[in-house]
């Protein structure tokens, strides 16, 4: 018989799992208009494909990896092109000048609405590494000037396995938090999902 004059050992309880968040944006969330100062024509304007999909991947230039990054965020490989349909949307480059530049004139024409379906749905920028290490100065320099142009980037090392055409055992934790982010980001929260009276 237990006694009652005792006080019980407190049951253990389960600490709540802290929700997930998302780095807030930390360059403009929408376009703003023409570009008054824009030096001259973009060197590339993307173009625009017809489908309506969960989320967008669309790189600002050939090779920029929208076909791993689709098919790892279960989204749809939009190759060099915005959507047609107001989707969520990922703009991919690689981190050399070329996938910069292109990743430069991307946001600008986004930014300059040249994107008129997709006004306020660019999530951001994924720079892909384009070799192993750290980058040079001036693409670091070149990759802070882009961020500035779009909601939000995030940084992918290399990773030698995609470069053979395989699947990593264990995924850096840069794409676990890609994976996270973008998840929250295109997955409606109850408030979204209640119909309006």
């Amino acid at each position: 018989m237990s006694n009652p004059w005792l006080a019980r050992p407190a049951e253990p309880t389960a600490e709540p799992e802290p929700e997930p968040t998302v780095a807030p944006a930390t360059g403009p969330t929408a376009p703003h208009g023409p570009q008054v100062s824009s030096p001259g024509p973009l060197p590339m304007r993307l173009e625009f494909h017809a489908v309506d999909v969960r989320l967008w991947v669309t790189g600002a230039h050939g090779g920029a990896g929208t076909t791993t990054l689709a098919t790892l965020l279960e989204g749809h490989d939009g190759t060099c092109a915005w959507p047609g349909y107001p989707s969520p949307t990922l703009l991919v480059a690689r981190t050399h000048m070329a996938g910069l530049t292109a990743a430069q004139a991307a946001a600008r024409q986004w930014a300059g609405r040249g994107v008129p379906s997709v006004q306020t749905n660019l999530l951001g920028l994924v720079l892909v590494a384009d070799a192993p290490g750290r980058l040079p100065r001036p693409l670091q320099e070149l990759s802070r000037v882009v961020a500035g142009g779009v909601p939000r980037v995030w940084h992918l090392p290399w990773v030698e396995e995609w470069r053979v055409g395989q699947q990593p055992r264990t995924l850096p934790r840069p794409i676990h938090r890609l994976l996270q982010d973008v998840s929250a980001l295109v997955t409606p929260t109850p408030a979204q999902e209640a119909p309006r009276a």
